[in-house]
């Protein structure tokens, strides 16, 4: 006898796992119960279902959401095929219910289920004559679906597929970009980002922490010395010759001096280098990349910050929204985070829904960096499986 089809009902209402468990025959199909999309897409990349049942709102994700994230697992050959994928619904017309289907859903269903459609469509998709294979990643016309896939800037938000619209349009140029937004948003990934994607991308990308730059060492470290400048000073290259024909990614640029300042300007206006103890200047084929949590302007408005440098930066601007406005990403972050540290420990773990909801209920003052380090502390202090309200500590 065949072994029964295996079906993951993603559904935050008991009830309506209760009455299916009872309409599907035990001996043709299996009910998996999930309450959180979380939990279901550590389910799906695991236990690979024959098929998927999906409530087209869900509290942590919705279905396009968690059909994109599926999709993403089959391109990343984390997950062979898949599953057919049908939404769920008490409303009819829904119009997230069309957006699903042209997101790749493969059906619609009204809940409550009626008994004989349900059966209909179930062997529609599992007799093994009529199994359709995978289709192809689907892309709507703000990329998501692709870029999510393609970045590691992760979130389905509206800030962030407007972020990957502005890296497409910026990469392609090398006009100066800043990127503004509190710490932990994620700006150096958008610069990485910005760089993979661009003409640059087989270039070196270097990191310079402005904050962490001791005004004495400044020219040193940013235009290099000759041997003798100083006392001990060797012949070496700075930050600007080493980012040749790639990116120099300037973080915390609020956090220069005036007198930086003034150096860096020059260096923007010329394109050229001059070494600490030498008098010939070197031409730079540097990309820059700018960010800070400042409101330079503020900066400016204090004599912290030179507005001919803020304007020189300010040529393309990108915003990041601190993680608050956007909580409808948490739990992707959340599944992003939990797979990368299950990579390294012996368990694979998921959130509970009463977590899922503690965690779209903080402020995150530290932002997508707050969340990893909590989820992570999470990680390694629950159970085998599965993460609980009172494992999360802010």
């Amino acid at each position: 006898m065949p072994a029964p089809w295996r079906i993951l009902l993603i559904d935050d209402d008991p009830a309506v796992h209760a009455r299916l468990k009872l309409s599907l025959p035990a001996a043709a199909f299996t009910l998996t119960p999930c309450y959180t999309a979380c939990e279901a897409l550590l389910i799906i990349e695991n236990e690979a279902p024959d098929l998927i049942l999906c409530e087209i709102d869900m509290p942590d994700m919705n279905a396009i959401q968690i059909l994109t994230q599926t999709d993403i697992l089959k391109q990343t050959d984390m997950l062979k095929t898949r599953p057919p994928f049908i939404v769920t619904s008490k409303k009819s017309e829904a119009p997230c219910i069309v957006d699903a289907i042209k997101a790749g859903a493969d059906e619609f269903l009204l809940k409550p289920f009626k008994e004989n459609l349900l059966l209909e469509t179930l062997n529609k998709y599992l007799s093994p004559e009529k199994r359709r294979l995978p289709k192809d990643l689907p892309y709507s016309e703000e990329g998501a679906v692709k870029d999510q896939e393609e970045s590691r800037l992760v979130g389905d938000s509206r800030g962030i597929r407007g972020i990957r619209k502005e890296i497409r349009a910026f990469a392609e140029n090398d006009a100066i970009v800043l990127i503004t937004g509190e710490s932990g948003t994620g700006k150096e990934v958008v610069a990485q980002e910005l760089h993979e994607h661009s003409p640059r991308a087989g270039g070196p990308f270097r990191p310079v922490n402005c904050g962490a730059l001791p005004e004495a060492l400044f020219e040193s470290e940013m235009f290099g010395s000759e041997k003798g400048a100083f006392t001990g000073a060797l012949t070496r290259t700075g930050f600007f010759e080493s980012s040749r024909g790639g990116t120099l990614f300037l973080d915390e640029i609020g956090e220069l001096s005036l007198l930086m300042q003034v150096k860096l300007l020059r260096v923007i206006e010329d394109k050229c280098i001059t070494r600490l103890g030498s008098n010939a200047s070197l031409p730079v084929d540097v990309r820059i990349i700018a960010a800070t949590n400042r409101d330079l302007r503020e900066s400016i408005a204090a004599g912290r910050f030179r507005e001919d440098l803020f304007y020189r930066l300010n040529i393309l601007r990108i915003i990041i929204p601190p993680l608050r406005e956007r909580p409808e990403d948490i739990p992707i972050l959340s599944y992003t985070f939990l797979r990368e540290f299950a990579q390294n420990g012996p368990h694979k773990k998921f959130l509970s829904s009463s977590a899922v909801c503690k965690l779209t209920a903080h402020t995150w003052p530290g932002n997508v960096r707050e969340l990893r380090n909590v989820l992570q502390r999470a990680f390694f202090i629950s159970g085998p499986e599965k993460i609980q309200p009172e494992d999360i500590t802010f």
